[in-house]
């Protein structure tokens, strides 16, 4: 799954309505802060620092390690931590790994090639992974090829609608039409490996929950 939504587009907001379909979650929190984090917390979410504080019995898990002394060392801390998570759950499979920020994780953390294993070899283990993006042109290509469901929230930039024609089942003008025309919280849903038409959805974003 995929979901391309700029700041304050309710990204985070769309990400934990849909973690009550999943029944094993792990969240990787990349910011030093977010209330948004709140929200899984809210929801049975156990908060913590690296995977050894993860027990047999947990099935909701919200992997947010604590900033450091400087960027430098949180963003090593962070690599370090989300890269045994990937391994680990790769190696369990039967998990679905929600990774609320794709370009950070990719570009500045250097884990494109977890992210990339994930989407094209985990599949028949179980493993899921849904991937967040604020924009579509930045991220790997696998996000587009391994992913059957996507929400994308306004976008007016020409390079997102080229990317986005990495989805395949989808008319990328037409998709870009309906992008520039969504107001703030909306969505165009799309499922990438059928000819359905896109379905427009609303993250609510006071009463946090979704409404079609």
């Amino acid at each position: 799954m995929l979901i391309i939504a700029g700041t304050g587009q309710g990204k985070t907001t769309l990400t934990a309505r849909l973690v009550d379909y999943r029944k094993r979650n792990i969240v990787f929190g990349t910011k030093k802060a977010d209330s948004t984090y709140q929200d899984f917390i809210d929801r049975g979410f156990k908060r913590v620092q690296s995977i050894d504080e993860i027990s047999h019995f947990d099935k909701r898990v919200l992997l947010w390690p604590e900033y450091r002394t400087t960027i430098r060392e949180f963003k090593l801390r962070q690599a370090h931590e989300f890269k045994r998570a990937f391994d680990w759950a790769a190696g369990l499979g039967s998990w679905t790994i929600w990774n609320d920020e794709e370009l950070y994780m990719c570009r500045h953390l250097g884990l494109t090639d977890e992210v990339a294993w994930v989407l094209t070899q985990a599949r028949s283990s179980g493993l899921t992974m849904i991937n967040g993006s604020q924009r579509p042109a930045w991220i790997p290509l696998e996000s587009y090829n391994g992913s059957t469901h996507a929400f994308l929230a306004n976008s007016n930039e020409a390079a997102d609608a080229k990317r986005l024609a990495d989805l395949g089942a989808v008319n990328s003008k037409e998709l870009i039409y309906n992008m520039q025309r969504l107001k703030r919280y909306e969505y165009v849903y799309v499922n990438t490996r059928t000819h359905a038409q896109p379905v427009i959805i609303k993250v609510d974003d006071e009463r946090r929950s979704l409404r079609g």
